[in-house]
């Protein structure tokens, strides 16, 4: 859902509901709870096999500082995809 579609639907539900007609909303204010409710709904990308498999570690022996680095690598490659 855009942050046009989610304006338009809060303004329709402020004119239809008696109480919320005196509430003073700002075009702002509806953009920023847009924007509020976009970023929740953001899509989670995750990692292909082929990104996985370029962050296989150079290690010869596979240790816990090897698999630590694997994992750091993941989780900063997911923060990339995801905005983080």
């Amino acid at each position: 859902m855009t942050q046009d579609e989610l304006i338009v639907m809060l303004s329709e539900a402020i004119d239809q509901n008696k109480e919320y007609k005196s509430w003073h909303v700002s075009t702002q204010h509806l953009m920023t709870f847009a924007k509020m409710i976009e970023e929740k709904e953001r899509t989670w990308v995750g990692l292909t096999e082929v990104e996985i498999i370029g962050m296989t570690c150079d290690c010869e022996k596979i240790t816990m500082n090897c698999m630590i680095d694997f994992a750091n690598a993941i989780q900063d490659k997911l923060k990339e995809l995801n905005n983080g």
